[in-house]
Parts: C-alpha cells; structure tokens; sequence
C-alpha cells in the first residue's frame, strides 16, 4: 500500500486479507475480488505503482477490521471465507491452479488453435491444429476483464455443435450453441468465488449448461 512500515496500522486478520485482495486496495486486478470494505479507522486515497486509485489505511494509531462482503453498503460478492478456503483446501493452492505460468505462456503460442502443422510450435509439442473444428457448446462468462464483445470473434471461428451432442446442429448464433453471460460488474475472479445469492447468475448458469449438454448418470464418489 506504499506506506513505511511506521504508518501501517494494527489490523484484524480479516481486514489484512481484505485489504491485500479488495478490489478497491489491490491494484492486480486479474488477483482481485469485491470483498466488502474496511472499518475502525478512516482511508486515503492514493495513486499507486500499478497507475491506479486505490484506498489505503491513514491514520497509523487505529486497529483496522472488515466488513464482509454480504454485510458491506452497498453488498459486495466473494465473502472472505470463500476467497480464504480456495487458498487451503485441496491438494494445492489457488494461485498454483488458477495461474500456472505454462497455461499463459502456452496460450500465447497457440491463440486460435489453428497453427501450421509444420510450424515451430508444432516442433515444439503444441499440436493446436484443428481450433476450427471444435462442436462443443460453449458458455462464456464474460467478467471484468473481458467483456462480452471480446467473444464475439470466436462465435466465427468454431463448428456448429457437434452430432451425437443434445444441442447437435446449434450454431454459435444462439444459446444452446454459445451462451455469453454477462457479469461485468463482477472482478475477474468473482464468478470462482462469489456467495450463491439470488443477484449471482453464474452458478445456475453453470448448472443450467451441464444438465443440458451432459448425458444422463451418476458421478462416482472419489474413493477415500
């Protein structure tokens, strides 16, 4: 937050968590959520490095606590516990499955999955050859950081939904081929972390999609 380390002020555990991941604080914005906000003291704003607004604790003498997400004016999305369990349940953490430096560097290398077959990245292992073909339907939720327009290009770029799948023949001009919703007034990581809230569409658009285009059966429970 660009303060010497004499101005940080004493804080809860759930406010240093809030103010390192809140949107309003944390000047990632591919790393932040809408969390809630802060309280016990009064804040500043301040131009930080990343050339953004942010707010930052300014009095050195408060203990600073947080408003959770749900309970903050005006509500927010991703209460603390949902962005804090991502960090510690499973065999890893979130950060490792979310952001894997190989995924970015391979994407930029294959963008389009339709690269010469005789190509260097070819050589090098990345067969993206047949982007073109891919029948799948698709569900976009189109964050932050990427508005719906940007998947605009891509509806141009695929088959028609496959045969043998339960949207067979949709083309990407419509829902069952290609679904884009819109949550744009959610952070790039809201839709993993959000509270399941009546205003949230993501999980029933997920659920919406899977009973639609997955076969009728049964999950096997993982063995113990």
């Amino acid at each position: 937050m660009s303060l010497p380390p004499r101005n940080v002020p004493d804080m809860t555990n759930a406010a240093a968590f809030g103010w390192a991941f809140d949107d309003a604080s944390n000047g990632l914005s591919f790393a932040a959520v809408s969390m809630g906000q802060p309280t016990g003291g009064p804040t500043e704003e301040y131009e930080s490095l990343f050339g953004s607004t942010l707010i930052r604790p300014s009095d050195p003498n408060a203990t600073y606590e947080w408003v959770d997400a749900l309970e903050s004016d005006p509500a927010e999305h991703t209460p603390l516990a949902n962005l804090a369990h991502s960090w510690i349940d499973g065999r890893t953490n979130f950060a490792e499955w979310y952001f894997p430096l190989r995924l970015p560097i391979d994407l930029s290398a294959v963008g389009g999955l339709a690269i010469p077959e005789d190509g260097w990245q070819a050589a090098e292992g990345l067969r993206a050859f047949d982007g073109a073909a891919i029948d799948a339907p698709i569900l976009a939720v189109a964050a932050a950081l990427a508005p719906p327009d940007r998947y605009e290009p891509l509806r141009a770029s695929v088959a028609p939904v496959g045969a043998g799948r339960p949207s067979a023949g949709a083309t990407r001009d419509v829902e069952p081929g290609f679904r884009v919703v819109d949550v744009t007034d959610r952070t790039h990581i809201d839709p993993l972390t959000a509270a399941d809230t009546v205003d949230n569409p993501v999980p029933a658009a997920v659920l919406e999609f899977v009973l639609a285009n997955a076969a009728p059966g049964w999950v096997t429970p993982a063995l113990p």
